[in-house]
């Protein structure tokens, strides 16, 4: 059998398999992020003032796509940093796990985060209210 070459384009370049460019508005963020600001004036938000909040909301409500722009944006040195000065508050359990193994934080430290007595008010947060069994 004949080995065929493979080409030394990479997926990303291909542009059958490319994503969409997606269009910036004059503050450095995609015009489909003002549906994560409903609750302030999205002209006022840019990235550069803004970083911070910017990822919270995206880490929190974003879709895939979304994330990913955040990542490819922000880096994964700076999410690690923020995301350990955060030591993930106000991310679900889930996404923190999730977060902390995409961006190589030690589980050890996760779980930390997770047991921390401070964190159970967030967790408790949605958790139903146990009936009163006194009867």
């Amino acid at each position: 059998m004949k080995k065929v070459p493979r080409s030394k384009k990479s997926v990303a370049n291909n542009k059958d398999d490319a994503r969409p460019v997606v269009k910036l508005n004059e503050r450095g963020l995609p015009e489909h992020f003002r549906q994560y600001f409903w609750d302030c004036d999205f002209e006022t938000v840019s990235w550069r003032k803004h970083k911070a909040e910017i990822v919270f909301r995206i880490l929190v409500r974003g879709v895939f796509d979304d994330l990913m722009w955040i990542r490819n944006r922000a880096g994964d040195m700076w999410l690690r940093d923020w995301m350990t000065k955060r030591r993930g508050r106000g991310l679900d359990r889930p996404d923190v796990r999730f977060w902390g193994l995409l961006l190589k934080i030690s589980p050890r430290v996760v779980t930390s985060w997770l047991n921390d007595e401070s964190r159970g008010i967030w967790d408790r947060r949605t958790e139903p209210k146990s009936p009163d069994k006194t009867s």
